[in-house]
């Protein structure tokens, strides 16, 4: 988050440490799935895909059905999640943060990611 601030600072200044940690972990909890099931970082879940674009031409956002495997593939992600995982954690762990992102309690952060959920 604090590397996309650099980049945007006026996204930083909008939202400051402690709201965009809590977008992010909330987007993370949406796109990561269940990783065990899954074939790396980037897997297509081609039924869900498929899902997708049906009910995007019912609704008519497009106007021609799309086959998912036509438009999506997952022959890259082998090579994509061919890496040094330990260290790129090594990487992150090594960043010295902010004031402001260093004094974030991340665990309060996620026991209430979704206090504000409709139910």
């Amino acid at each position: 988050v604090e590397a996309v601030f650099e980049q945007f600072p006026t996204l930083a200044k909008n939202l400051g440490p402690e709201l965009g940690t809590t977008s992010i972990l909330q987007q993370i909890n949406v796109f990561r799935g269940d990783m065990e099931k899954r074939g790396g970082w980037g897997s297509h879940d081609m039924a869900s895909w498929q899902g997708f674009f049906d009910e995007i031409l019912k609704i008519g956002q497009i106007s021609a059905p799309v086959k998912a495997e036509d438009v999506c593939t997952n022959d890259l992600i082998p090579a994509a999640n061919d890496f040094d995982k330990a260290k790129v954690k090594a990487d992150a762990d090594g960043v010295k943060l902010s004031e402001g992102f260093a004094a974030l309690d991340v665990d309060k952060i996620n026991a209430h990611l979704f206090d504000s959920a409709v139910k």
